[in-house]
């Protein structure tokens, strides 16, 4: 797959905002990591960097994603079982990335394949929806 140009780093802008500061800040920090991937990615660091990657990757779903379940559950969000069930989703992929990543598999473009997307469906546009 020839990968030139088809990710773009990204940039906060002020339409990405929920309104919930300390959610705004992880989402602002998944997309920093995201940006690290692509970075990863285009520069070929996967053997050097990939474990970096995954110990951010495991910081966001430890910290944040149980934050945000308790604040969704306390605002009374409507679709929160399935919002739930997206996370669960996520951490699953992550865990499987990482057995592929020891059984010395490539998944470095798999990897950030996966993780732009989750920033764009879920993050920029799940969490905005669950949370404006």
């Amino acid at each position: 797959m020839n990968i030139q140009n088809k990710f773009i780093k990204y940039t906060w802008l002020s339409e990405y905002e929920t309104g919930v500061t300390f959610i705004d800040n992880f989402h602002k920090n998944f997309m920093n990591l995201t940006n690290t991937l692509i970075d990863v990615v285009y520069k070929q660091e996967c053997k050097q960097k990939i474990m970096m990657v995954f110990h951010r990757l495991v910081n966001y779903t430890e910290d944040y994603l149980v934050k945000e379940e308790m604040y969704l559950q306390k605002i009374g969000y409507k679709n929160f079982k399935e919002h739930k069930a997206e996370h669960a989703e996520f951490i699953k992929e992550i865990i499987s990335f990482q057995e592929a990543y020891e059984n010395k598999e490539d998944i470095c473009l798999n990897l950030l394949i996966y993780v732009d997307k989750y920033f764009k469906n879920h993050i920029l546009t799940g969490d905005k929806k669950a949370l404006t």
